[in-house]
């Protein structure tokens, strides 16, 4: 099974969409970091403790945070939270969620793979978990709700 190191704005996005109890029933390793789950607001963090709660997901905590500090000088581009998962993916040579392209860039470097909101979305629709109609409509209510994402993936995705 696939090891999946989640940023905050995947998770973020999934829950904009209500679609986070179904990217929790890919069959997928789930993995995200304390540090992460700081950057969500409330209610993000209570939806995200009830899949850590359960076990769907792992949280990995930093008590020691010289290498993230030394992380960051190295690229002062990203936060504490971006260097926690790149961290914990390549600690744990997973695959690295995020929609961050200082991160997807770095972790480049660190010969991580790294996918975005895109990738989970084609996978909830390849592993037959959401339905066409479902995946176009929900692609299409992402695009509303997040300006900052590249146009032109929803366009090559959305069945008008």
């Amino acid at each position: 099974m696939k090891v999946i190191v989640n940023d905050a704005n995947i998770l973020m996005d999934l829950i904009k969409v209500d679609l986070l109890d179904s990217f929790f029933e890919l069959n997928l390793n789930m993995h995200t970091t304390d540090l992460v789950i700081n950057e969500c607001n409330e209610n993000q963090k209570e939806i995200l403790n009830k899949f850590i709660e359960s076990g769907k997901m792992q949280l990995e905590t930093f008590n020691d945070y010289r290498e993230l500090t030394m992380l960051m000088e190295n690229h002062p581009q990203i936060s504490l939270a971006d260097s926690s998962v790149l961290l914990v993916a390549k600690s744990l040579k997973g695959i690295l969620l995020t929609g961050d392209k200082c991160l997807t860039k770095i972790s480049g470097k660190f010969e991580i793979d790294t996918h975005g909101i895109f990738w989970v979305f084609d996978l909830l629709l390849e592993q037959g978990i959401i339905e066409n109609k479902l995946y176009n409509d929900k692609l299409k209510e992402l695009r509303d709700k997040n300006k900052r994402l590249p146009r032109e993936e929803f366009e090559k995705r959305i069945n008008n």
